[in-house]
């Protein structure tokens, strides 16, 4: 993990010096240095990545992608017992946003399932 989250650094730097601190385009980065975080059971900085990828997202978008963004955000802070309320809120929304796709059946099933074990 620690090569992975030098690289995740590397290339978090690049992204940035490309298209600045704030592009939307840095919130895959973003993302997977969150899972990287996430994997390495350090949460605290797994959701500062993660908020940071989804303040980089216009708020209009509810593409499947900010959709996953936000359901990794949801699992970290819910696993650190952070904002549990919150974490469910972005399920929800990340559910919500994931009704118009009818290519994401699977992930609207899974969004499903972590809200029923998951519960307020």
């Amino acid at each position: 993990l620690d090569e992975a989250l030098r690289l995740s650094d590397r290339g978090l730097m690049l992204a940035e010096a490309a298209y600045g601190k704030d592009h939307p385009l840095l919130a895959a980065v973003l993302y997977g240095r969150g899972e990287i975080l996430a994997s390495a059971r350090r949460p605290a900085e797994a959701i500062a990545a993660l908020e940071r990828a989804i303040a980089t997202v216009p708020p209009e978008d509810r593409s499947p992608r900010v959709a996953k963004l936000r359901f990794l955000l949801a699992r970290v802070r819910w696993d650190a017992r952070d904002d549990r309320p919150g974490a469910r809120a972005l399920v929800e929304r990340a559910a919500a946003d994931l009704e118009n796709y009818r290519t994401c059946a699977r992930e609207q099933e899974q969004l499903r399932a972590w809200l029923a074990a998951h519960p307020r």
